[in-house]
């Protein structure tokens, strides 16, 4: 796995673990706080969706 596929696979783990946590969140109060967090991730400073397109576009140029 070169390093460009590492990070992307990195950032993507990293997304999956927010499922497991919806999935472990006791109660809706829970849900919602791990969903803004997963959502400031995908979409604050910087953008993971950025980021990842960013890699997979220079990956198909390459």
């Amino acid at each position: 796995m070169n390093k460009k596929q590492k990070q992307l696979f990195e950032m993507l783990i990293d997304l999956k673990d927010f499922e497991q946590l919806i999935g472990q969140a006791k109660n809706e109060n829970e849900k919602i706080e791990v969903i803004n967090k997963m959502l400031l991730a995908m979409f604050g400073e910087p953008h993971y969706i950025d980021r990842m397109l960013k890699i997979v576009t220079n990956e198909s140029e390459e």
